[in-house]
This record gives C-alpha cells, structure tokens and sequence, in this order.
C-alpha cells in the first residue's frame, strides 16, 4: 500500500528541524518546525516564539488512544475536567455536573503533560544524573586518598616503633589498633555515603526509564496518571568532608618508663 506524500512511512526516523540530531516530537503550527522535545523549550524561551502554538507532531487525535468514559462506556472522553480533575466525554459535558466547569481538550493535556515528562526526563538524564556520576567520582578519589593517608600515617607509627625500645611496643599497638579503626569508621562512613548516592542514582534512572516508557505509548491515560514532581530528586547531598590525622613523633619525658 502506498503512503501518503504528506505522510512518512512509520519506519522513517524524522529529525528535528532545530538540532537535526533527536527524532521530531512536536510541531510549531505556528512557523511550521519540526522539533525535539529539548528544542521545544529553547524554541518557546525565544522572545518572538513565547505565544506559538506547539503541538504533538506524530499523536493527533486519530492516532491516540483516548480512555473510555467510566460513566458512558460507549463513548471516549474527548475533554478533560479541570475542576473534577478528570477525563470526561461529551455526554459527561452535557450533564449537569460539568455544564458549569472548566472544560480543556484531552488531547492538548495529554500533549502538554507528555512533553513535561519527556522535559524532566531529559533534565534528570543530562543534568541530574551526571551530578551523581560526579560525587562517585569525587567519592572513589577521596577514599583512594584517605586509604593512602592512612597508610602514610601506619607506616610512619611502624618505623616509631620499632626505632624504639621493647617495652613501648605494646603501646605503639594500642595507638595502630585505634588508627585502623579510625580509618575503618571514616571509609565506612564514604563507603556508606557512596552506597547512598549509587542507590539515589539507580532511583532517578528508575524514574527516567519509567517517564521513557509511559511517554512511549500513546496511552492518554497512561500519560495523565503517570505520578510528577517537578522538584523531586534534584537536590545532589553534600560530599562528606573527612580529614585523616596527622603524625607526630613523640618525645617522651623520663618518667615514660617508670
């Protein structure tokens, strides 16, 4: 069967007019652009594009999969609900319950709050996420060195000891038994805190596989329901700061040995 000549055929990739890089999504009807959903928010930041009218490229009302009114199963909901926070279809509209309420086409909220998932998907992939990759990094170079530290630190109580006479040796083994711990605790505490960020990590890419795949079916409702905050794990946690100790030699007094 042939396609269209307005239509591409549905194995076609179209890229976005903008970038030329990421595949079209939306589509400016009013300076005809074909855009990705990154480009999308450049293009309405522009002073001269803020008023355009963006709207989904490939899911027109056609093509969608609108929800079936729980009220009137014969009918889909072709409006949705502002006041009751729900789809609603054209009989709903008539009743007396919605004659009065804030009406909006479904299409236009679906389309709206799809691009707002695909946004925040994208932000928390390129923004959010190489943040955490960051503090690994950070938290892996800090361990590393507060290891060494303590080694530096080991070594130097080693050679103290042995320079000195057998009757401190039970002495210079309190003071390594109490440096092993102290490095025990602080990489424990790294180690904890990296485990913290590995798992924040997995949590947001949890969450941009999800809003990746919920935006991946034409599914209005899929779409409506799908759970946002727009503030939700954005805030990166603080690198703990550990500084290791320092050594000393000690100068002991006469009456050490008594």
């Amino acid at each position: 069967m042939a396609h269209h000549s307005g239509s591409p055929p549905p194995h076609i990739v179209i890229a976005c007019e903008v970038c030329k890089a990421e595949s079209v999504l939306m589509h400016c009807s009013s300076c005809h652009l074909k855009l990705c959903s990154d480009c999308v928010s450049k293009h309405l930041s522009s002073q001269n594009c803020k008023q355009h009218d963006i709207e989904g490229f490939k899911y027109r009302k056609n093509d969608v999969k609108l929800p079936v009114c729980p009220q009137h199963p014969s009918h889909n909901c072709s409006m949705y609900c502002d006041d009751c926070d729900e789809a609603v279809c054209s009989k709903c509209v008539a009743a007396s319950d919605h004659r009065r309420h804030r009406l909006d086409d479904i299409i236009r909220m679906y389309v709206a709050r799809r691009l707002l998932l695909l946004q925040e998907a994208s932000f928390l992939e390129n923004t959010v996420i190489p943040q955490y990759d960051k503090i690994e990094s950070i938290l892996d170079t800090k361990m590393s060195k507060l290891s060494n530290d303590y080694s530096s630190v080991l070594n130097k109580l080693v050679s103290e000891e042995e320079a000195l006479h057998e009757m401190i040796r039970s002495i210079f083994y309190q003071k390594k038994q109490e440096t092993l711990a102290m490095r025990e605790k602080d990489l424990k505490t790294l180690h904890e805190q990296k485990n913290g960020i590995s798992y924040s990590k997995l949590t947001v890419e949890g969450l941009v596989s999800k809003y990746k795949h919920v935006c991946g079916s034409n599914d209005v409702d899929k779409i409506l329901r799908c759970p946002f905050e727009k503030d939700q794990y954005r805030r990166i946690p603080p690198v703990a700061e550990i500084t290791p100790p320092t050594f000393s030699s000690v100068e002991l007094e006469e009456d050490f040995f008594k």
